[in-house]
């Protein structure tokens, strides 16, 4: 459990203040790093990276509003249709007004995640920046709520002091929380911020020897 947390603090900490290698001048993939945790934003950085090197188009239809591109992804593997071997090609249809954009791999409906497929066509559309409809909370580095931050309560104003006490709760989790998240990647002021807790609670302990149940 404490190899988790601590695994998990780092990562927290090193998608918020570091930023990761790049492998392409595009726009879309520093966007993508700024929006996606690390360990997502890799996942999202191949697919972009393969829009350059492994996707083509074959054909492209224009019908009404919308643009329907046939893709050719190189190191997409081959499928069978009527037991001859084709090579696998992928739909996607873009709506230039709205920026509605499918594929027929159906990645995004599956993992919350763009396809390479569809970066090659917004690339073609000259779409440079990294389209925000599609990116899901629960990917993103905001994933989490943000820290309530309130104003110093004063407890004898409130009619009801579970709520101060809630409110004061909420503001001690989220310090510690913030504390713990800037000194995980150094592990000796970590050890330190932990000490200085255990003396608190050992002061604790001794003001209120009976903790309530």
């Amino acid at each position: 459990m404490d190899s988790q947390r601590f695994k998990y603090g780092k990562n927290t900490h090193d998608s918020k203040y570091t930023t990761p290698d790049f492998k392409t001048h595009l726009q879309v993939e520093k966007e993508a790093a700024e929006l996606y945790t690390h360990t997502v934003f890799y996942d999202v950085q191949d697919e972009i990276f393969e829009s350059l090197f492994h996707c083509f188009s074959l054909s492209v239809q224009e019908v009404d509003t919308s643009l329907t591109y046939m893709i050719r992804d190189t190191e997409a593997d081959y499928t069978t249709i009527h037991g001859v071997s084709v090579e696998a090609k992928y739909e996607v249809t873009y709506v230039p007004a709205s920026c509605d954009i499918k594929c027929s791999c159906l990645k995004y409906e599956c993992y919350g995640l763009l396809c390479r497929h569809i970066f090659y066509v917004l690339r073609m559309s000259k779409v440079f920046h990294f389209p925000r409809k599609y990116l899901q909370r629960r990917w993103s580095k905001y994933a989490l709520p943000n820290k309530i931050v309130t104003r110093p309560v004063d407890v004898a104003s409130l009619s009801n002091p579970a709520e101060c006490v809630n409110g004061v709760l909420r503001e001690i989790y989220g310090t510690v929380e913030d504390s713990v998240t800037r000194l995980v990647t150094d592990i000796q002021k970590l050890h330190i911020y932990k000490d200085d807790l255990d003396t608190l609670l050992e002061q604790v302990k001794i003001d209120i020897p009976n903790a309530l149940k």
